[in-house]
Order: C-alpha cells, then structure tokens, then sequence
C-alpha cells in the first residue's frame, strides 16, 4: 500500500520476506535499494534514487511483454490461416453441382466428377460455399462436397455473390452432405416417387447417392442423378440407411405428376439396334464442332503429377489434343515441347457413370511404335477402395508397336498386372488403324463380355454368384462405372520398343459413343 503523504511504498511483513518473493521470480533481483525503520508495524520502502526508478521501469516493461507474449500465443488459434493464390481443392463426392451463386437457390451451373481439381477464389459469408474456377469461369461449390480443410476454410476471403437470387427464388431443397446408402441389393431408381413412374437407372447395394428431400408420406426419398444427370430422381426410403442418418434433416418436397401414358414417338436420338434389349440413356454422337461437350467431359490432368516421369503432358480444354471435328471426336498427341515434356495428349472422361448394360464406341486407332490409345472404365466412387480394388474394366487397348492387335481385360484386387494373374485377351484386327471398328461390351450381374463388330472375344465371370468365398476382391463390377478415352506416348507398355519420332501426330477417332441400359 502506498503512504498518502510521501513517496514510499508500504508493505506488511519484513524485507526478507518481500526480497524473498522478487528472488524467486526474478533470482535475486532486488527491486529497492534501501529501506527505512518500521511505521506502525509497516515496512517502508524509500524510492529516491534514479537507479531504483530504473528498475522499476523495467520491471514494468517486462511485465507487460510477458502478458502480450501470453496473448499472442492463446490467440494464435483464433488468427484465420490466409488462402494460398495456387489453393486447390478436390471433389470428393461422385457428382457435385457448381451454381451460379452460394446456395442451392441459384440455378446449376454445371457438374463435376469426383476427383475434379478446382481452384479456390473465396468463401461466402456463411462459410458453407466456396468459390471455384473451373474450366476457365467461377462458380460457387458446397465446401462439404471438397476435401477443403476446415481451417483453411477460415482463412478464406469473403467473396460477394455474382449474380442476384432469381425472384421468386425456386424452392429447391438442401442437399444434405452426408451421403445416403444404398442397402438393398439391386434398386431401381425412378422419375418419382411411385411404382407408376418409369424407372430412370439402377443402383446396387453400398452405392452412395445424394439427398434432397421426402415425399409427403416420407417413403420415398429425392436424390440427384447417380449417372450425372441433372433430374432429380427417386428412391425407395426402405432400401436405403434413411432412418439412420437423414430423416430428422430432409425437407419434404413435392413430388412430380404421373406422366400420362406414352404416345409412341420415333426417338429423336439414334434408333436402337433390333438386338440390343435396353434403352438408350446415354450417347455422344459428336455433331458439334469444337471442344468436347462439358456437360459430358471434363479433362484429366492428374496424370501430371502421378507419372512425374512420363514422356507427355496431359493438356485442359486445348483443341490441339481433343477436338470435335467433321462429326467425330479427335484425340491427337502431338510432339512439342510442353509443361516441359516432350508431347502432349489429352485424357477424358465422362461425367456420367453406369452399372449394367450394352456399351458401344466406333473408333479407329493410332498407329506407330510409342503410342497406345484405349477405351475403359474406372469406378466413380471406389467403394472398395483405389486401384485395383474398386476394378477397371478394358473394353479396348492398343498399343502401335503391335499393329492390328486389340487387348481386352479388367482388373481386379484378386486379378491386376501387378501380381500377374490377370486374364487378357487379345483379336487380331489388321485394319484398325485405318477402318473404324464397333467396340462393345455387355455388363451383367453375371459377367463382362467384350466384343469387337460381331465378334464376342472375352469372357470376366462373376465368381461371387458360383463361390461363396468369393467378395468384391473378385468382383467389384456392382457400381457405376464412368469412361476414359486416352492417347499416350511411350510408358513401360507402349514404349518396350522405344518411340518413332517421325510419326506424329498421331490420333485416336471416335464416330460415337452409345450406353444402352436394362436390368440385369
């Protein structure tokens, strides 16, 4: 306490006890000088002189920068982490909208598959949407439906909307993040909630789909596309986790009017051939000059930092390497330097996936020692986990230091080239580089059938229907499945003869692409 009357500091107890306090947090500082006789049973401090003054102040100024030091450290937490300028994110759900603006209010934009890069710009004020470059425009992507770390997700700009909320807004429910599962066996997927509406796709059990709401008997539940289709299709709510996860969240919907019965009309698309007993539900007939379609494909560049190695150079939206020309889809690689490799090719793949049914491609290939081109299929969701335990199916790979000779497999964790079991087959087709030749294969609950023209050449039985030890390591081919359309130059296959450098550029030609789907 301090003396009313003068400038000394007045403390109970003894100097030995006081110093005693100062040495232990301070080893022996000594923070007064001199010390006067006791007044009323106080001891007084005096403070006359500059030095004592001295160790005042710094006593003070230590005291205020162990108290900021402490500050800085709790707050270090709180203090948004700034987004990098190069900030990626990947899609992580097989389908996700891009809209116009941060919220399911703004109207669909675009699609993209699971895996898609995208650049990040900003976050809304909310923090649940962030904005993304795709494709060379923005967009605004749900953060829940990327692997964006919460804590970047923080340290995001706030970003104003770009484009008004339409007026009225459409009252499109929220999709809900958590992912609804499929728990029946083989589940048709229709265009409402009804055995009297037509059915739309099929799912199968462990398949993952989107949520957007119930209908008013909350039996059936609304889920986006599973093929990447942009309607909104429906589900029967017993055959999947609903009551697990989604029924207290989703909001009720209206449901769609029965369609009356079908007028028979002639299909505005290409006729079904007479022996192919399923209906067309996907095709790229290729008509429109230009780039490739971008409601239908998006371009892979992944491969860049997969094969550091690699000879080409995987290249996004570039003419030069994929084109659609004259009625047909043109995948070049070309030799020039580039991203610092020696070609460029281009991968695509499609953004709709399927399970069970008749595919078909009319193609004609590349030629020359260095170059493969091929025509498969990977999972769209890896339920059983990455490469190869999720499956690839090779409907058609070539490679041009075996001129006219097509190979057909799949791969799967039981069977894949890395252990050397897998079954290949191969078809002696002299003109393939020359003619084009119809590429199919039927899929079935029971097995994969590959064909070329009318020649059925390949057989992948379904072990789990004929042993009971048998699981997806087998047979993972129970979910959808999207395309890839590659051209590449050189790697361990097509380069075990080296590479002709006087042979570019070289192409692979797709006429079209047809997916015919029915039940198993």
């Amino acid at each position: 306490m301090a003396d009313a009357d003068d400038n000394r500091v007045l403390f109970n107890g003894s100097p030995n006890n006081i110093e005693a306090g100062w040495n232990r947090s301070y080893e022996r500082f000594h923070l007064f000088h001199s010390w006067s006789k006791p007044e009323n049973g106080l001891w007084a401090a005096d403070e006359h002189t500059d030095l004592q003054k001295s160790y005042r102040s710094q006593l003070l100024v230590s005291v205020v920068l162990c108290l900021l030091a402490t500050l800085a450290a709790a707050c270090t937490d709180l203090i948004p982490v700034p987004v990098s300028e190069a900030l990626d994110v990947a899609v992580r759900i097989p389908t996700a909208n891009l809209r116009e603006g941060p919220g399911p209010s703004h109207p669909v934009a675009s699609q993209v598959s699971q895996g898609t890069l995208l650049k990040v710009q900003g976050r809304n004020s909310g923090g649940d949407w962030i904005q993304v470059v795709h494709e060379g425009q923005t967009f605004w992507i749900h953060a829940d439906h990327t692997d964006l770390a919460t804590e970047r997700l923080a340290g995001l700009p706030v970003k104003a909307i770009p484009t008004p909320l339409p007026d009225p807004a459409p009252a499109t429910p929220t999709p809900v993040s958590v992912a609804l599962t499929v728990t029946g066996t083989v589940v048709n997927v229709r265009a409402g909630p009804g055995l009297d509406f037509p059915v739309r796709t099929q799912v199968r059990q462990g398949d993952q789909l989107l949520p957007q709401g119930l209908n008013a008997a909350g039996d059936w539940v609304q889920v986006s596309d599973p093929t990447g289709g942009t309607e909104l299709l429906w589900i029967y709510a017993p055959l999947t986790d609903l009551e697990a996860h989604h029924r207290a969240v989703l909001p009720a919907v209206a449901a769609p009017a029965l369609p009356d019965t079908p007028t028979p009309e002639p299909t505005p698309t290409v006729p079904v051939a007479q022996d192919v007993p399923c209906p067309l539900v996907w095709s790229d007939e290729f008509e429109e000059d230009g780039l490739p379609d971008s409601a239908k494909w998006w371009f892979d560049q992944r491969p860049n930092r997969w094969y550091s190695d690699a000879l080409t150079y995987w290249t996004k939206r570039r003419e030069a390497n994929a084109r659609i020309e004259d009625g047909r889809l043109i995948i070049e690689a070309h030799k020039e330097d580039y991203g610092g490799r020696e070609f460029t090719v281009a991968r695509l793949t499609s953004k709709q996936a399927w399970t069970y049914g008749w595919y078909e491609i009319s193609a004609r290939l590349p030629e020359g020692r260095g170059v493969k081109s091929a025509i498969w299929m990977v999972s769209n969701s890896n339920p059983y986990g990455s490469w190869p335990g999720s499956g690839e199916i090779d409907i058609m790979e070539f490679v041009g230091y075996k001129p006219g000779i097509i190979h057909a497999t799949v791969h799967t964790e039981a069977y894949n080239h890395r252990i050397g079991n897998h079954q290949v087959k191969r078809l002696q087709i002299p003109d393939a580089s020359s003619e084009f030749h119809l590429y199919g294969m039927e899929w079935t609950e029971s097995a994969i059938k590959i064909h070329v023209d009318d020649t059925h050449y390949y057989t992948f039985e379904n072990e789990r229907l004929q042993n009971s030890s048998a699981d997806q390591r087998h047979w993972p081919f129970d979910h959808p499945f999207h395309f890839i359309l590659t051209i590449s130059v050189g790697g361990n296959w097509a380069g075990t003869e080296g590479v002709d450098p006087d042979i570019w550029p070289q192409r692979m030609e797709l006429d079209y692409m047809r997916v015919y789907a029915c039940k198993p």
